[in-house]
């Protein structure tokens, strides 16, 4: 009997304690983590995006980009069983574009495929992947791919899962915070388990702004968010417009966001763009790091990141410089003769 209580304690010490699907602990600081959709945001944000955190994309002009984000995220909850509520303020597309899970086996031969098809030079082949960091983290989330849309009959449609918000009353009223949040806390109330809120193009025109240089009810909305992520399984992903705003009032916004990443396209910029940049769509900013049950975040090596959307995929890069020329390049360089008088260097 003694050897058989023994047993039958020991086995009840090895059992780790049950998470949701699609989460899992964070290595660095034990925190619960979900993924954002995308591998290479999830590597930079230390394994994934903190469950119970405020998330804000400042947005780019055109907000193609941000929104593509927002759908990634919007999909990944789908597909893991979370309780996803939707927000969404321009454009009713947005739920019927999301993009649409391929396996894994599938994406690894059209790489392929791909590789063997193209013939580089010599030169390049020694050089490592850019985006190598990243494929080598530990992936948890989805595959995707942006030619293909996810299911509407089997995965949107009849969902009791998905819940989409109705911020208009009428086509000319203005949206109103105060309405978007007691939506929220009604939604929060009846749902369990891990939920993903995404508010898509907060702050902008069309909401009801007061106040000198922005707005003060956004400010209390964000207030009022952030306890609700303290008191429930719930991770909030919003979109905002910066570009209109002082960066007096966007640091006010900054610090109440557990993590801020800032999307910079080349089309609609008026700076003049490098040619080494040439074979991105814009710079992908990291403004700030989440550190929630931790005195420091997670830093990456760099924090210069430059990203493209391709035809089957949103892809981040660490930026770095063209490989070096070769002989017949460093023989056509002019060489510039330095005379040195032998006086100066007699002491």
């Amino acid at each position: 009997m003694s050897s058989f209580i023994k047993k039958k304690q020991s086995s009840n010490k090895s059992k780790l304690p049950h998470l949701p699907p699609g989460c899992k602990p964070s290595i660095y600081n034990n925190q619960t983590v979900i993924s954002s959709g995308v591998a290479a945001i999830d590597f930079l944000l230390g394994g994934g995006i903190p469950l119970g955190s405020l998330v804000l994309i400042e947005e780019d002009e055109l907000r193609i980009y941000s929104n593509l984000l927002l759908r990634y995220f919007t999909s990944e909850g789908i597909l893991c069983g979370h309780r996803v509520i939707v927000s969404v303020s321009i454009g009713d597309d947005f739920i019927n574009q999301l993009p649409g899970q391929v396996d894994n086996i599938e994406v690894q031969q059209k790489d392929e495929s791909v590789g063997d098809s193209m013939k580089i030079a010599f030169r390049y082949e020694a050089l490592q992947q850019v985006d190598s960091e990243f494929s080598s983290a530990i992936k948890f989330c989805h595959s995707f791919d942006l030619t293909h849309k996810l299911d509407y009959n089997t995965f949107v449609r009849e969902n009791p899962n998905l819940t989409m918000i109705n911020n208009r009353s009428s086509s000319t009223a203005k949206l109103q915070y105060s309405q978007l949040l007691q939506s929220i806390r009604d939604n929060l109330n009846t749902a369990n388990g891990v939920i993903r809120i995404v508010l898509q193009h907060m702050g902008s025109v069309l909401w009801d702004n007061s106040g000198p240089d922005g707005s003060r009810e956004f400010i209390k909305f964000l207030f009022n968010i952030r306890a609700l992520t303290r008191c429930y399984p719930v991770t909030f992903l919003l979109s905002y417009p910066t570009y209109n705003h002082s960066e007096i009032y966007l640091n006010r916004i900054r610090y109440l966001s557990d993590a801020v990443y800032r999307l910079e396209c080349f089309q609609s910029s008026d700076k003049e763009v490098s040619p080494l940049f040439s074979d991105y769509h814009g710079l992908f900013h990291l403004v700030k790091l989440p550190k929630i049950n931790s005195l420091q975040s997670f830093i990456p090596e760099t924090l210069n990141f430059g990203f493209k959307a391709k035809k089957r995929k949103f892809v981040i890069e660490k930026l770095h410089l063209p490989p070096e020329l070769g002989e017949d390049d460093k023989k056509s360089t002019t060489k510039i003769k330095v005379r040195m008088d032998k006086k100066l260097l007699e002491f």
